[in-house]
């Protein structure tokens, strides 16, 4: 069960990412006079000897951290939930109105930095509430996924031999962390019964 719905959110999300940064390619295209741009041209792991083993520790630290930093978040809203505590609305709004540009100059501009932002926010709330609920699986593999499968299509664009190498290092040491996850989801799954 913990295998088939985490491979199912893991689909699910990654097809979610490919939509989200199409939305913001027409954001971006469409508001380009207010929409933030990106700075990092060249990202700085591109510049060490083996990027791919760069970006695979990065990757499971940030899955370790992002996750336990999601469980702890799903812990309070849940609890804060069932008390109907007022503050939980405040800290919405707050976050809510924290998510535009901090550096904007006009109301179009904070406007559309806004809403580049709010929308993965909705999204992986929605993915969280219908899919990934609570199979922990689901969310490891997705918080790893989401960050590979970026890190992947940064190393396989560039047309350097050492990239390429690099990116086909880094898939099989990904699919080694999948086939690993797959492989302990069973026996836990065998243990909890």
């Amino acid at each position: 069960m913990w295998r088939r719905d985490a491979l199912v959110a893991l689909v699910l999300s990654l097809a979610a990412g490919a939509g989200l940064a199409r939305v913001e390619a027409l954001l971006t295209s469409a508001f380009h006079a207010y929409a933030p741009i990106n700075d990092e041209l060249f990202p700085a792991i591109f510049s060490t000897h083996w990027p791919a083993a760069g970006f695979f520790l990065s990757h499971l630290t940030r899955t370790l951290l992002y996750a336990a930093l999601a469980g702890f978040a799903i812990s309070v809203v849940r609890t804060v939930w069932k008390r109907r505590a007022w503050w939980l609305w405040v800290g919405l709004a707050l976050v809510l109105v924290s998510l535009g540009p901090l550096h904007a100059h006009s109301l179009a501009e904070f406007g559309t930095g806004w809403v580049m932002e709010f929308l993965p926010m909705l999204v992986a709330a929605l993915v969280v509430g219908f899919f990934l609920r609570d199979n922990i699986l689901a969310y490891a593999m997705v918080l790893f996924s989401m960050q590979a499968a970026e890190a992947l299509i940064d190393l396989f664009s560039q047309p350097s031999m050492f990239f390429l190498q690099n990116g086909v290092a880094l898939a099989l040491l990904v699919a080694v962390v999948f086939a690993w996850m797959l492989w302990t989801s069973d026996g836990m799954k065998g243990s909890m019964e």
